[in-house]
């Protein structure tokens, strides 16, 4: 077993209970995502209730696509995505069948100065998405124009 210490304060004071965040690589990140798009990871209506808005910004468990999100601003607006406290992070943009993971170290060597992870996480979902028409950025400057 392989045993470390955990860089989020919450965690630790839980003594690793709750929220430890996501352990993996790329692939089995990507794997997981993949299992949710294709339906071989649940049944799914276990998806469509991931997708189902809660509030303007959240679904179940996850974080919805709006202007300013993590995945940046050319995701569908079909996409959710959650983050990890050191700069990890998973996307999956349902309507375009396409998932997409960063996984980072923002805290290392110090989380006590800007590392740029909001604006690399931004800039990585918006060059795997490319402009789209229905994104929630467009819609919002198409509504103001």
């Amino acid at each position: 077993m392989l045993c470390g210490e955990v860089h989020d304060e919450n965690c630790a004071a839980l003594a690793g209970a709750g929220h430890a965040g996501l352990f993996g690589n790329a692939d089995a990140v990507l794997d997981a995502a993949q299992g949710l798009l294709d339906g071989s990871a649940m049944p799914p209506i276990t998806l469509d209730v991931m997708r189902t808005p809660v509030s303007a910004r959240r679904t179940p468990g996850w974080e919805g696509c709006h202007l300013g999100c993590p995945g940046g601003d050319t995701c569908s607006n079909d996409t959710i995505g959650h983050t990890g406290f050191t700069g990890t992070g998973v996307w999956i943009d349902v309507d375009a069948g396409l998932a997409w993971t960063l996984l980072t170290h923002r805290v290392h060597p110090t989380r006590h100065s800007d590392s740029g992870i909001v604006a690399l996480r931004r800039a990585v979902g918006a060059a795997l998405t490319g402009p789209r028409s229905d994104t929630p950025s467009r819609q919002a400057h198409s509504e103001r124009t």
